[in-house]
């Protein structure tokens, strides 16, 4: 291997996006391991001018307003492109590599446009490559495609590129070719992931500052296991299966208790975290008796920590155990309230009466926990995201609301569906969940269901008698927005003694 190999990652990250990626970390660690010189570009700081989604998730009454602004310097974004152009000419890398989500594709293709003309070998990869390879592939400033996963990817194409050696034949690469053609190589099998770790060292401090609960913590994520057991339509765990199906695998994996101590140990050490952010799809759907090895093994560090699962994994002895050795706060997704709606259209085979049963449990265990809502889905209409409403109305014990307006990413199915409907443009790109809702449906408008998401939280906390009021702070307009204000206040001051 050539001395000093050098490899650039990049990370087009949209503003204020804070969870730290952990494909970044992986690769960075993956490579280090093989010798490379690693540096990093991320956007996270670079404004748009947009109200990022953790700010519009603070306007909307969803999360407090407690980012660390002295900790997230943002810069404006026409500073990205020079900055980039920069570390380009400084580090001279030998190979770029570029991990994106479909929200990110447009300041990706931006910063494409920059790399290109160094005439640096280049890879993009992430879920949106796996997702949508062939339509990816068309752009003209996409020429190598990484699908699947990336782990064994990157690792292959850095030491082949170094080695002198081409890389026509390497598993999971697309390449685009000289004459137009494009060359599909199939999936390696899936990973063991005892087998990876991560390096979070490439990210400034501030990276590691997350706002959680109301506080500010150093937070680092982790992974124990990959995939989820569910198929809920409005995510891309159906598209995994279909794909593992294929291939005669299967996608859904575990780390094992022990590949999970040695990581906490890493992060702990290394970085001095005091908060684990749990990234699992739903945490607690594994084995019983896996909760109770890991409740068994988390006591040797008794870390907060968070994690999102379902309500109806949970029971009140594992809640109180793991509340015992560090449990900090759950994110619990209901995404729908009308019954017959979520079993149909999203996949959610649960009823109300016992969703709610689950609830009660959790508020029985004392933890803090947050719920999640999705409205605007293809099908819905406005009197069913009021039956959410009624439905979120009869928890007790949440302290958050957290409102997504349903984003039809690529490779699910719901996004199909809306396209089969006429309700969305087949080229459309997402933005981020809180951005306004992209489908056009005659009886559910853009208009309604963005002015729902503002008043969500609001509906949930008032009375039925005051709704006519608050039915007019959707609008955006000097009556609307002084009612908005005055009820806002009055909830902050319920919610979080504001």
């Amino acid at each position: 291997m050539p001395d000093k190999f050098r490899i650039l990652l990049v990370y087009p990250n949209i503003p204020m996006m804070l969870v730290t990626p952990l494909s970044i970390a992986a690769f960075t660690w993956i490579l280090r391991q093989e010798g490379f010189e690693v540096e990093l570009f991320e956007a996270t700081k670079y404004w748009d001018g947009e109200l990022s989604s953790p700010q519009n998730r603070v306007k909307f009454l969803q999360a407090r307003d407690v980012f660390a602004r002295e900790n997230l310097e943002l810069l404006d974004s026409s500073a990205m492109e020079v900055s980039f152009r920069e570390k380009i000419k400084l580090f001279k890398p030998d190979l770029m590599l570029y991990s994106f989500t479909e929200d990110m594709l447009s300041r990706t293709l931006q910063l494409l446009r920059i790399s290109n003309t160094f005439n640096i070998p280049t890879v993009v990869g992430g879920v949106l490559a796996t997702a949508a390879t062939e339509w990816l592939i068309s752009f003209p400033e996409i020429n190598m495609i990484g699908t699947g996963e990336g782990e064994e990817v990157v690792r292959d194409i850095a030491l082949r590129i170094s080695k002198g050696q081409e890389l026509l034949n390497v598993p999971n690469l697309w390449i685009k070719l000289a004459d137009g053609s494009v060359k599909r190589n199939a999936i390696r099998p899936y990973v063991n992931l005892d087998n990876y770790s991560t390096d979070f060292s490439l990210f400034e401090e501030s990276r590691f500052i997350r706002p959680m609960g109301g506080k500010l913590h150093r937070a680092l994520p982790i992974e124990t296991f990959r995939g989820c057991p569910n198929q809920c339509t409005y995510c891309n765990s159906p598209m995994h299966k279909k794909i593992g199906k294929e291939l005669h695998r299967v996608f859904l994996r575990r780390r094992s208790i022990e590949g999970i101590r040695k990581e906490i140990e890493h992060l702990v050490k290394d970085y001095k975290v005091n908060l684990l952010y749990i990234v699992d799809d739903s945490f607690l759907q594994r084995p019983k008796s896996e909760v109770e090895e890991f409740i068994e093994m988390y006591k040797d560090f008794r870390i907060p920590f968070w994690c999102n699962t379902r309500a109806e994994s949970v029971s009140l002895d594992i809640l109180e155990k793991l509340k015992e050795v560090g449990l900090f706060r759950v994110s619990f997704g209901i995404e729908s309230g009308n019954e017959e709606f979520r079993m149909k259209q999203l996949k959610r085979n649960i009823s109300n009466q016992k969703l709610l049963s689950y609830f009660n449990i959790i508020d029985e265990s004392g933890i803090q926990y947050s719920i999640n809502c999705i409205i605007g889905f293809p099908l819905e209409t406005r009197e069913m995201v009021f039956d959410t409403i009624r439905f979120v109305k009869q928890i007790k014990g949440y302290d958050t609301i957290t409102v997504s307006i349903f984003t039809p990413y690529r490779g699910t199915v719901l996004r199909e569906d809306a396209i089969k409907a006429g309700w969305l443009d087949p080229d459309a790109l997402t933005v981020h969940t809180t951005a306004s809702s992209m489908l056009d449906m005659p009886y559910f408008t853009r208009k309604q269901i963005d002015g729902l998401m503002k008043t969500f939280p609001l509906y949930v906390e008032f009375d039925e008698t005051v709704w006519p009021e608050i039915e007019k702070a959707e609008r955006s307009e000097p009556e609307g927005d002084e009612i908005y204000e005055r009820y806002s206040s009055i909830y902050k001051e319920r919610r979080w003694g504001q």
